[in-house]
């Protein structure tokens, strides 16, 4: 039995030496920290020798903290088996990824060919629709889906569509900023030119009006009953603003306790102050519908607008003469309101984009383009009154008061250009600009002034008969919008 047992001892121990160093690693961990791991293949009182992947390396006892025996895991052999199983977790994610990929491919190719094979068979229906209208002589049924946007000409649908719903409301609020030159500021201006010329001869100029913190908010309301409509639409604007002046010439002589004060050539800037000037402007429309559906849309509308505006408008200057040491503040305040009625005409309508300009998955987010131009007709009445009064450093407060008004007549043009876009709910927001230009004429110049005044009682004579054209004037009115609009068919 002895005999017998040596050999499979033997067989042991050389099977044991021949297994990879990886299955009986012995670990020597150093005092610094270092780990080395492979098979101690002999040692002694003073060192350790090991046998590593690198090679046999002989470790001087001293630098040993402890030596652990065994079959011990291979760090580099345990790190090569977990990258390993990444790449291969990797691997499988590829392929998970190209299978949900391929399905995805698949299904949008099926959603396709259905939504082909739907189009082919509404194809089909339409032709056998007209088909049997043609042989029966009726009229052909509306198409709304057909892809011309060209209306239906025939009588009856002209004034009534039976395939347009009955009801519609829409409903928007709206806010943006302006930039408004008030048809105001021209004639205050013209008003003060010609009171310096008539009263000393003197010359009057003034920069144009620098705007700041315009801004507007706008309601809109709109019923329609087929292919008609009625609108309301109501707005209030206010912005401020400010100008430069100069005015200059010969300044007459005043008599203070009969002794005559001889003042010599004046100079006197000063600054416009424009801030509080306020717009309240309202619509009322009625349209036609000309085009809807898929297509572009196209509407006809008429109505009516008035417009109120106020401002007050207030100059301050400091003027100084060449012969009196006089300093005197001067201050001219207008206080103006201007009412306009009048009425437009014009179209307005809206154009799909090309889906094609967005990505596949954002084809539905491409916005429709808006617009709108009109012609307008106003016509109404600008009244101002002023207050002019002098502070003197050496004669004290002097001024006056009075009261004009001009009647205006003339014309002009709005403009909107804007995106539409789509929102759940019924909603939609738009965004854009507008503008509109109106240029008004005098008719009338009214003017309620002192009768000790003479060079106003001249003016009041003079101005209605030879000096309407300059009081010619325009309104521009420029701004941007942002618009959340509610829209129901029922």
């Amino acid at each position: 039995m002895i005999l017998h047992r040596k050999p499979i001892l033997l067989y042991i121990f050389l099977l044991l030496l021949l297994l990879p160093a990886s299955l009986l690693a012995d670990r020597i961990i150093l005092r610094n920290g270092a780990t080395i791991t492979g098979q101690i293949i002999n040692q002694n009182e003073g060192s350790v020798v090991i046998r590593t992947r690198q090679g046999i390396k002989t470790i001087s006892k001293a630098t040993i903290a402890r030596i652990q025996y065994g079959n011990l895991p291979d760090p580099e052999e345990e790190q090569r088996k977990e990258q390993e199983r990444k790449r291969e977790e990797e691997r499988k994610r590829e392929e998970e990824r190209k299978r949900q990929e391929e399905l995805r491919r698949q299904e949008t190719q099926r959603q396709k060919e259905e939504a082909e094979q739907q189009r082919i068979e509404e194809e089909r229906k339409r032709r056998e629709e007209r088909q049997e209208a043609e042989d029966s002589k009726k009229p052909m049924p509306s198409d709304s889906t057909d892809s011309s946007w060209l209306p239906d000409l025939s009588f009856s649908r002209t004034l009534w569509d039976p395939d347009l719903g009955l009801h519609r409301v829409r409903a928007g609020l709206s806010v943006g900023t302006t930039n408004h030159d008030w048809l105001g500021i021209a004639p205050i201006r013209v008003f003060r030119q010609t009171d310096s010329l008539f009263a000393n001869s003197q010359v009057f100029s003034q920069e144009s009006l620098e705007v700041r913190n315009g801004w507007h908010s706008t309601a809109d309301l709109e019923y329609g009953i087929n292919r008609y409509f009625v609108s309301l639409q109501a707005s209030v604007s206010r912005q401020e603003g400010e100008a430069t002046f100069f005015r200059a010439g010969y300044q007459r002589p005043i008599f203070v306790n009969n002794v005559e004060i001889v003042f010599g050539s004046v100079t006197e800037p000063g600054i416009v102050e424009n801030n509080r000037m306020r717009w309240e402007d309202t619509r009322c429309l009625f349209g036609y519908k000309i085009l809807y559906g898929d297509g572009p849309a196209l509407d006809f509308f008429a109505g009516f607008n008035r417009s109120v505006s106020m401002a007050d408008v207030d100059y301050a200057g400091l003027a100084s003469f060449e012969i009196n040491p006089d300093r005197q503040y001067r201050t001219f305040s207008f206080r103006s309101y201007a009412k306009m009625n009048g009425w437009e005409t014009g179209f307005r309508g809206t154009f799909d984009l090309p889906a094609d300009w967005a990505p596949g998955d954002y084809k539905s987010y491409v916005p429709d383009l808006e617009w709108e131009a009109a012609y307008i007709s106003m016509r109404g009445t600008q009244h101002y009154s002023y207050n002019p009064i002098g502070f003197s450093t050496l004669y004290g407060a002097r001024g006056r008061a009075g009261v004009s008004a001009l009647d205006y007549e003339g014309n002009g043009g709005r403009g909107v250009l804007g995106l539409k876009f789509g929102l759940p709910g019924n909603f939609s927001l738009h965004f854009g600009g507008y503008g509109s230009e109106l240029l008004l004429k005098a008719k009338r110049v009214y003017n309620e002034t002192d009768d000790s005044d003479v060079a106003s009682s001249l003016r009041a004579q003079i101005s209605p008969i030879f000096l309407l054209g300059i009081f010619t004037t325009k309104e521009v009115r420029r701004g941007t919008y942002l618009r959340v609009q509610w829209e129901k068919q029922f």
